[in-house]
């Protein structure tokens, strides 16, 4: 097992009122398995996996990432764990404008210090994704599609255990939407990644091998 919350609770100010945004939820992932979430804007997609992505804390319950109980380590080694085991991939691709393509794809690396040995291993991901003569290209100059197949590059380039995206074809057309689809498709079988994605599109749920609906805080099967 890769990931497990269990009995998450999270709320928000609202006034004087507190508002509960997920409410007793517990989920588990395995190795190499891809969980969808689908829910209506609001429900709390994007706060789930920013506590199971260890970037917010819920107010009461437990996330363990490869054994690891996140709510006892130290701020350092949450950063470290975090960039180890585990990557994100946002609506907004989240590229720094000043850096080429490919530069972008290493910053990960270098918080763990180990630009030097993934540099290979980006040019070898750059020719998986077909955009290696695009790797010296800054942001501004690469289509929306493949900026975020750029921020899939970059989630990928330490190995993480297990891969959030945020509603990742929300931004793109119905090519690069289907293009993305392919490849987080192909994540899972040639990388070994557990994939958590957050979505309104139908095509894009029914990837899952568990499909959720997110709703009033609960986490449901989908039917």
């Amino acid at each position: 097992m890769i990931l497990k919350a269990k009995n998450i609770y999270k709320s928000y100010k609202n006034g004087v009122k507190n508002l509960p945004v997920l409410t007793d939820l517990s989920i588990s992932v395995d190795k190499q398995e891809t969980i969808t979430i689908m829910g209506p804007s609001g429900s709390g997609k994007s706060t789930l996996l920013h506590i199971l992505g260890t970037l917010d804390k819920p107010d009461s319950g437990s996330v363990i990432i490869n054994q690891t109980d996140v709510s006892s380590v130290s701020e350092n080694k949450l950063a470290l764990l975090r960039s180890r085991e585990i990557g994100f991939i946002f609506q907004f691709h989240h590229l720094l404008p000043e850096f080429t393509a490919f530069e972008n794809v290493l910053i990960p690396t270098q918080i763990i210090g180990n630009t030097d040995d993934k540099i290979k291993y980006a040019e070898e991901l750059f020719d998986y994704i077909g955009l290696r003569e695009r790797k010296e290209h800054y942001p501004s100059q690469l289509s929306g599609g493949e900026r975020l197949r750029v921020a899939v590059l970059r989630a990928l380039i330490n190995n993480p255990s297990i891969i959030f995206a945020d509603e990742p074809t929300g931004n793109l057309d119905v090519d690069n939407a289907k293009k993305l689809l392919q490849l987080f498709k192909n994540i899972s079988e040639d990388f070994g990644q557990s994939l958590i994605i957050t979505t309104h599109n139908e095509e894009v749920a029914s990837i899952g091998e568990r499909q959720f609906i997110l709703d009033h805080g609960v986490l449901n099967s989908r039917e």
